[in-house]
């Protein structure tokens, strides 16, 4: 099993660590943040997921941009996708939401 480490910058001053281990049957992420370390599923554990660099506190030994194609082989792949599209179909709703209490507002006044 590979098991990568890194300190992903959250709301607190102190980064959070989170740590990806993967094995050909098991992807397993833990994250020492409030959801996290309860097996909520958080925003640090998908930006390592996506390889996102920004969230980085600090340049570690492990490669963040690599992980996502490391997880391009396990079962989670697919959950990431369907949540991304839930996001973009969440957005898309709020924006339509929002347009129409603004019509309903000019309709009714």
């Amino acid at each position: 099993m590979e098991t990568f480490t890194f300190r992903i910058q959250g709301s607190q001053e102190e980064p959070y660590e989170v740590a990806i281990s993967l094995s050909e049957e098991a992807l397993k992420i833990t994250c020492t943040c409030k959801a996290g370390s309860v097996g909520q599923f958080c925003k640090h554990k998908m930006s390592v997921l996506n390889g996102d660099t920004s969230a980085l506190a600090e340049r570690g030994k492990d490669d963040i941009q690599g992980i996502p194609k490391l997880v391009y082989n396990t079962e989670a792949i697919n959950v990431i996708k369907k949540i991304e599209d839930a996001e973009k179909d969440i957005e898309a709703l709020k924006k339509s939401q929002t347009l129409l209490k603004k019509y309903l507002a000019r309709i009714t006044s």
